[in-house]
């Protein structure tokens, strides 16, 4: 299993100084480290203006560097592209600018389809703009969950392209110092969005949501129980579950009770079987609120 750290989002300057290198930036690198760290960001919006995807200026810059470099979770890349290859309906639930919904649109089938879901509004224009050149995308401005609706988005300081639907989760994850700010966004059922839009069984679903996966995963209603070869990757990130409210041992007894079995992400986008005493273990084990990871249902 892949276990991730969110502190390393927080290791910056060999990182952000090797990249700008590449990308023929280098004498930005000899302006000294205060500098660097404050003109990175600029730095890297130069970069991506040649390769014509773009990110928030406010999102972590480890993140955008990975971006940059199409390096950004390469287990999560290499299990996706490989499903992905000939698929007729991808759900990228938790877009954020795209990322991967680019990827799904590389890989599906020529007349596959690929729908994108973000909420908030400043990462969705990114999507918007990231993803115009593929006519198979339709992006959508909305969050999924079981109880529809308007909410408060919350985001950090730290990185506006972030949010959750509960502070708590953002304190979890960034510090209980971070400063938070607010958006209103709208959210609506997964089973009647795609009543609405006449679709039915996806090849696959991307989720990663901060903690409201089991929300999400409820909001497909009796759908989820009768499809056969849909398979899910999602994000399981315990400080965010626990403040968002659920529970390691619930998000696997939902799975358990609709029939799919449960996989670790490995390295190069391998999976091994996962049993849910093996996942709460671990995530038991798992230092203070650094550990993350992915799992994917299958049947």
């Amino acid at each position: 299993m892949i276990e991730k750290c969110t502190k390393s989002r927080h290791t910056l300057p060999r990182r952000i100084a090797a990249t700008l290198r590449r990308c023929g930036l280098g004498p930005l690198v000899r302006l000294g480290r205060a500098t660097l760290r404050s003109s990175a960001g600029a730095a890297i919006a130069v970069a991506e203006s040649g390769r014509g995807f773009r990110t928030p200026q406010g999102s972590f810059i480890p993140h955008r560097l990975d971006m940059l470099r199409r390096r950004y979770e390469p287990e999560e890349a290499a299990y996706l592209a490989r499903e992905a290859k000939g698929a007729r309906l991808v759900l990228d639930i938790g877009a954020n600018v795209g990322y991967f919904t680019r990827l799904f649109a590389e890989h599906v089938a020529p007349d596959g389809r690929v729908v994108a879901f973000e909420p908030n509004p400043e990462p969705f224009r990114y999507l918007v703009r990231n993803t115009r050149r593929f006519p198979n995308v339709l992006a959508l401005p909305v969050g999924l969950a079981e109880k529809p609706g308007v909410f408060d988005l919350f985001t950090s300081e730290h990185d506006s392209a972030t949010g959750s639907l509960s502070s708590n989760v953002v304190h979890q994850t960034m510090g209980s110092v971070a400063r938070l700010r607010s958006v209103r966004v709208t959210l609506t059922r997964t089973e009647d969005l795609l009543a609405a839009l006449g679709l039915d069984e996806p090849d696959l679903v991307k989720v990663d949501v901060e903690g409201w996966e089991l929300n999400v995963f409820r909001s497909f209603g009796p759908r989820l129980a009768r499809w056969q070869r849909t398979r899910f990757l999602f994000e399981l990130n315990p400080a965010a579950m626990r403040g968002a409210g659920v529970s390691v041992s619930s998000l696997v007894d939902f799975w358990t009770q609709a029939g799919y079995r449960l996989f670790f992400l490995e390295a190069q986008g391998r999976t091994t079987p996962a049993s849910g005493a093996e996942i709460e273990q671990r995530c038991a084990a798992a230092p203070g609120n650094c550990f993350y990871t992915s799992l994917v249902a299958q049947r």
